[in-house]
């Protein structure tokens, strides 16, 4: 799966994705089954920006890493 995405342990990545959107839409439910609608939004909000930025700034580092190649990352 690796080779066919490009980057180093995609399998890693996808995996990893799904399971910070998964916690994202648990937090969703759980605070709307608590709170009031309007006070629920609010507080998911702010979840959600911060965990699409975690997944984004993820892929990002992914990215960086596969692209620095195996000689680079041998001398970590």
């Amino acid at each position: 799966m690796s080779e066919a995405a490009g980057i180093v342990n995609f399998s890693g990545l996808l995996t990893q994705a799904c399971v910070i959107i998964s916690a994202m839409g648990q937090q969703t439910v759980l605070l709307h089954l608590t709170y009031e609608r309007k006070t629920a939004w609010r507080k998911a909000a702010r979840r959600i920006y911060i965990l699409t930025a975690v997944v984004i700034l993820m892929v990002v580092l992914f990215l960086q890493a596969s692209s620095l190649g195996n000689a680079q990352m041998t001398l970590l």
